[in-house]
């Protein structure tokens, strides 16, 4: 094939063949210029020439006058304002100097022809404009068929006003009952999309989906974080294996883990708690990270009778003694960043759970302090990872551990679960069958592999054999939604101790 019949990439100059769109070697796209993209009309140049400078040899023939086709090739061409080159009608810019085209009326008519712009004598009288979409509604319509906007109808315009066409008869009776009609639940997701705050279904998505921006902007336009997603709602959304009805933001950041906007959320609500908190493990989250992986690592299995898995080191996190040379508004703010001062109320309220000696809290300066963590089941997987390492546990390391704790040696703690619950049992004068118990401790099981799941007595037991220390549990009386509300008992208080280990492989200093 001849040199003509290729074309010479403009990036690494090699030569491709016509047929090839991009180029051989360095897979650059193939130049427009050379295409002849005006084939179809008769004054386009023959293939392999320069469009744009074949225009400079449209003129008369020699010995005679300008042809009509010649006349009407001329009449095509712009003429450059720079460079005074002649340039083909769809050349949008100079062939010679690039200089974009100018405007003119009947370029600029060609362009807005598509939009339908049309003066407002010209709109259908029979027809009202909504004041929210613009939408031009038949005039029987109470309610904008768009955006469900109602009516803004003048006392003096009447239905009998305005005449109708016939042909036009059957649609306007179709776009009343379609107006008239009631948003409700019941109808079809196409009428009911009419009343849906798109803002709301928005943030519902982002907290799924890990997005800040449309969760901030329902908040900000004075969205409710408590409102519930309702059925018409869920339909909407059409993912029924995130969404439920009855669901709020916050139930959907627990479920999806996603503990910053939690904390954003929480702190909009009334009586939620503290609100956001620059914990050490937020603030560094690489360094928190790194530490989460260590602990990871320290985690082994041991072989026998007892095949329970255990942290093999046994670090416990204190605040810095610096803190105490820093000012007092500096301390201030520190603790209230760290502490959970809500849980700390209730802890030293009267009969006192904590900090009741005189002699340790002001003799010794010790003191016990409720750090904050993340709510809902995660709260005491959290509360023993901050005690030990400083950080909470999102990677669900002990929630793991503890599965395959109750997996491993459940011929070890099913015996004792059931001795202490048959006494609990026999000091309210009733007692359970044998498929009562095998359910209860299936439940339990379950509750250990489900991340956010809240935990009981038998989960803290367990947790004390992978630690191999003591768990001390001071406890609030009542456990708390995220709008402060008592839930039930919290019956955690209590100190559980790693009975099933050797007591040489254990250590004394508890959590």
């Amino acid at each position: 094939m001849s040199e003509v019949a290729k074309w010479v990439c403009e990036y690494c100059t090699y030569e491709n063949y016509q047929s090839a769109l991009k180029c051989t070697m360095c897979r650059g796209s193939k130049p427009l210029l050379n295409e002849d993209i005006f084939r179809l009309r008769e004054e386009s140049p023959t293939n392999g020439e320069d469009i744009f400078r074949a225009s400079s040899g449209v003129g008369t023939s020699p010995g005679c006058g300008p042809s009509p086709r010649d006349v009407r090739g001329q009449r095509d061409l712009w003429h450059c304002e720079v460079c005074a080159h002649m340039n083909w009608a769809r050349a949008v810019e100079c062939a010679e100097c690039r200089n974009a085209r100018p405007v003119t009326p009947a370029d600029l008519a060609e362009q807005l022809r598509p939009l339908r712009i049309e003066s407002a004598e010209a709109a259908t009288p029979a027809k009202w404009t909504c004041p929210t979409c613009t939408y031009d509604n038949w005039p029987r319509a109470s309610r904008c068929v768009m955006c469900g906007t109602a009516a803004r109808v003048s006392p003096s315009e009447g239905a009998g006003s305005i005449i109708i066409e016939d042909n036009m008869a059957t649609v306007k009776r179709s776009n009343v009952r379609r107006s008239d009609e009631p948003v409700s639940p019941n109808n079809p997701v196409r009428y009911r999309q009419r009343a849906v705050d798109r803002s709301w279904l928005a943030a519902c998505l982002g907290v799924v989906q890990g997005e800040h921006s449309p969760v901030e902007a329902f908040l900000s336009s004075g969205g409710d974080p408590t409102r519930q997603l309702t059925a018409s709602e869920v339909s909407l959304l059409n993912r029924p294996s995130a969404f439920d009805t009855g669901h709020t933001l916050v139930h959907l950041a627990i479920r999806f883990h996603r503990e910053d906007l939690l904390a954003t959320l929480l702190s909009r609500i009334e009586g939620g708690g503290s609100g956001v908190k620059r914990v050490p493990s937020y603030v560094a989250p690489d360094l928190a990270a790194d530490i989460r992986r260590h602990a990871a690592s320290t985690l082994r299995q041991r072989k026998g009778t007892m095949p329970c898995p255990y942290l093999n080191e046994m670090p416990t996190f204190t605040l810095p003694a610096d803190i105490e040379e820093l000012p007092s508004s500096v301390q201030e703010q520190l603790l209230e960043e760290l502490l959970d001062r809500d849980a700390q109320r209730q802890l030293e309220d009267e009969p006192p759970v904590i900090n009741w000696s005189l002699e340790l809290t002001v003799h010794l300066g010790s003191r016990l302090h409720a750090l904050w963590n993340r709510s809902a089941g995660d709260c005491l997987l959290d509360s023993l990872m901050q005690t030990t390492w400083g950080v909470f546990d999102r990677d669900n390391l002990l929630r793991k551990a503890l599965s395959d704790t109750l997996n491993n040696c459940g011929h070890l703690f099913y015996p004792r679960w059931r001795e202490y619950e048959s006494c609990q049992a026999r000091l309210l004068q009733f007692s359970l069958e044998e498929t009562q118990w095998q359910q209860d401790w299936a439940g339990l099981m379950s509750l250990a592999t489900q991340p956010g799941a809240s935990l009981e007595q038998l989960h803290v037991f367990a947790l004390a054999h992978i630690l191999r220390r003591p768990i001390i549990v001071y406890g609030v009386k009542y456990v708390k939604s995220f709008r402060g509300e008592d839930l039930g008992y919290a019956r955690f208080e209590g100190v559980y101790l790693p009975l099933l280990w050797d007591p040489g492989f254990c250590t004394k200093a508890p959590v």
